[in-house]
């Protein structure tokens, strides 16, 4: 049997994009949570925080210094014990690459992670999130009946769309 599960909150412990911001941004992170209302203001879809963090960084420190960050986040994420030896499926709005080096560094049994992807072309920052209508989307397209949140928002929405969440 393969698990559906979500990544921030779930399979790890912690929230990853605000241990990458903390990495990144030091003690300008106390400006992270003005963030979200802004990204409401400008419709954006999506972890605006996030967005700009990645963008500022970007800026500042270049592409290698943005992924060694990214490494570095991996490594400081907890992997619930639960999960380690199940199969899974990963449906998350977290970053790929830090997804794909926390399976590498733990081992674990994944089969197949949809999450949002970042690329790097000419020092431009390209973000292809995954919002809950893309989990809903993909959740449906891979027939799954239930997927494991840590969040009763997601949980909520999921039902009504027809796929059983189960509460972590």
């Amino acid at each position: 049997m393969v698990l559906v599960v979500d990544f921030d909150g779930t399979l790890v412990r912690e929230n990853s994009s605000r241990v990458l911001e903390d990495i990144l941004m030091g003690k300008w992170t106390v400006l992270g949570p003005l963030l979200p209302g802004l990204g409401k203001l400008v419709g954006y879809r999506g972890d605006f925080r996030r967005r700009i963090v990645l963008s500022l960084s970007l800026r500042m420190y270049g592409p290698e210094k943005l992924k060694e960050a990214m490494t570095k986040t991996a490594r400081q994420l907890t992997v619930r014990e639960e999960f380690r030896r199940e199969k899974l499926i990963i449906v998350s709005s977290g970053l790929h690459p830090i997804i794909r080096n926390v399976v590498e560094l733990h081992d674990l049994k994944v089969v197949g992670i949809y999450a949002t992807k970042i690329t790097f072309h000419n020092g431009t920052l390209k973000v292809k999130e995954v919002t809950i209508n893309d989990k809903v989307r993909i959740l449906k397209g891979l027939d799954v009946k239930t997927y494991v949140t840590d969040d009763p928002r997601e949980a909520t929405i999921l039902r009504k769309a027809g796929i059983e969440a189960v509460l972590l």
